[in-house]
């Protein structure tokens, strides 16, 4: 009896152990099933608070801890996955779209980081106080909210042409397509009928207007990005066209970068090095 009694006392010893593993899987996926729900919620009220005033948005968070940052990468992730699943149906290509969604996901929050690591070394070059984590959860918040205003002002001028021609609508997306790649292609005949039409026209005014919105939106945002290194107007302009000019070259790189990776993706191989 004596010699079973180690043996039962180890299987009693490894038993308990066993279930307490099993008990630590199952508390950290609950843990995580629950934080993603709450996302939701906390996301829209971000949303909703973002969106009217973003520099006061931007002073009701406490830049100091790592919750910002945190928070800002979840809008930021949100944001990119939500747009880019309801732009899905307006792609002329839904296959490239759905083959290269990764690529694009990436690179949307790529960007995003990467703005903010120059946003902050161009509020430092005019005497900014707030640190590279703040510039980078500031600009995710903001990346997050340009790629869903961007997602409603493409909603909203489809939406148009899809109300008054809505038989040529494939053809417009696929016009749409050409002419931000500005390919030559759009001037075939094929495409006169949606020339021809006020659709087109008020579809394009929209995409206009609608950007213009946007710019005027991130420049209060920025404005707000000044509070946070306590800048005064004169520097926040300049910071902001030192940011504008460095900004531009960065996304010009990223974006052929973008492009090569969706080439090589879609298995066009010749495209990319005729670059």
């Amino acid at each position: 009896m004596s010699d079973a009694d180690p043996g039962q006392q180890s299987s009693g010893d490894q038993s308990p152990n066993i279930r307490t593993d099993s008990g630590d899987v199952n508390i950290t996926y609950n843990a995580v099933s629950t934080s993603w729900l709450r996302a939701i919620p906390d996301y829209v009220d971000q949303l909703l608070h973002l969106l009217p005033a973003p520099r006061r948005f931007f002073t009701t968070l406490d830049f100091t801890q790592r919750t910002p940052l945190v928070q800002g990468l979840t809008f930021l992730a949100l944001s990119a996955v939500i747009a880019w699943l309801m732009r899905a149906p307006l792609a002329a290509d839904s296959v490239g779209y759905w083959s290269t969604a990764v690529i694009n996901l990436v690179s949307v929050i790529i960007t995003s980081l990467l703005f903010g690591v120059i946003a902050f070394g161009c509020c430092r070059s005019m005497g900014g106080a707030a640190s590279l984590r703040t510039h980078i959860a500031a600009f995710a918040f903001m990346g997050g909210m340009t790629a869903i205003l961007f997602l409603l002002v493409n909603l909203l001028a489809q939406g148009i042409v899809l109300v008054a021609m809505k038989e040529h609508i494939a053809l417009y997306r696929e016009y749409m397509t050409l002419f931000f790649a500005g390919d030559d292609a759009i001037n075939q005949t094929r495409f006169a009928v949606l020339e021809q039409g006020w659709a087109l026209k008020l579809s394009m005014a929209t995409l206009l207007l609608g950007t213009i919105a946007i710019l005027i939106w991130l420049a209060a945002a920025w404005r707000g990005l000044g509070d946070l290194n306590k800048l005064g107007g004169r520097r926040v302009a300049l910071s902001l066209v030192l940011f504008l000019i460095i900004g531009a070259g960065a996304n010009a790189v990223l974006s052929e970068w973008q492009a090569a990776l969706v080439q090589v993706t879609r298995g066009d191989v010749t495209a990319v090095g005729t670059r």
